[in-house]
């Protein structure tokens, strides 16, 4: 019998950020990998004028137009590689402080449509002055700490929007992971985190489980020089296992030589 081996979290061509690379070819890579089920998750359209960095914002994720595009195109890779690996064909939406509207209206006119989805965290700050938390040290240090003052605070302030994200009261149609936890965690090296204890995360966790969201095992911070760890605290990831939260694998890649990378890590969870 095949293993069965899902990444939950991939990217495309159509990432504007990415390296370009066929989609086809990152799912023909999957399987040779022995992967057997692959969700793509591009980037969800963000509000126009989020920021005023035109260049900047233009990276970050598709346009309005493009969103059917991406969506047709998943549909057809779908039916293509139907007998090979099941395809689904999803979205990274993001959550940002004072877009809530925004979010929810997304999924009210597209929900039907996405059948996978990762809900995932940015942003931080307010809706006058977003802060994006993982763009470079320097854009770090210059925003988020400028703003904060200190780690801690930076990271507890990530922390509660996480916790906002996942109490959004959205309809019919919801996210059904949450994105790289601890993204706030990608420049490490450089800005050590804080520890925070199980008893910080309870009440997080609690939550989590209420709403019925799983966790992406977000791999892509081993990769990175900076990080060199996953996107999960530790503490956070004992706390969802005691509570059954299901955490699936994500690649998070942008290339066709990030698929499948450092999967052994996630098999050593026990969830493999």
């Amino acid at each position: 019998m095949k293993q069965y081996r899902w990444d939950g979290h991939c990217h495309t061509e159509f990432c504007p950020h990415g390296k370009g690379d066929s989609t086809a070819l990152m799912i023909e890579q999957a399987i040779r990998l022995g992967f057997t089920k692959l969700s793509l998750t591009e980037h969800a359209p963000l509000p126009t004028g989020l920021i005023e960095d035109k260049a900047l914002f233009d990276e970050l994720a598709l346009t309005k137009k493009q969103l059917p595009e991406y969506l047709e195109k998943g549909r057809a890779l779908k039916h293509t590689y139907r007998n090979k690996i099941e395809l689904l064909v999803g979205l990274e939406v993001d959550y940002i402080p004072g877009y809530e509207d925004y979010l929810l209206d997304f999924y009210g006119e597209w929900g039907d449509q996405i059948e996978d989805s990762l809900l995932s965290v940015h942003f931080i700050g307010t809706k006058d002055n977003p802060l994006m938390i993982d763009y470079s040290p320097d854009h770090f240090r210059q925003t988020v700490l400028a703003q904060y003052g200190d780690l801690t605070s930076a990271h507890r302030a990530y922390w509660d929007t996480v916790m906002a994200s996942v109490t959004l009261p959205f309809g019919e149609h919801k996210p059904n992971r949450l994105g790289h936890l601890g993204l706030i965690s990608k420049f490490a090296q450089i800005f050590p985190p804080p520890t925070f204890g199980q008893g910080y995360f309870e009440p997080l966790v609690g939550q989590i489980k209420a709403q019925g969201y799983a966790l992406d095992y977000n791999v892509a911070g081993f990769s990175n020089k900076t990080c060199g760890q996953a996107y999960m605290p530790t503490s956070l990831m004992r706390l969802a296992q005691a509570a059954k939260v299901p955490i699936v694998y994500g690649s998070d890649a942008h290339s066709i030589k990030a698929i499948g990378l450092h999967y052994e890590p996630y098999q050593e969870l026990g969830h493999a």
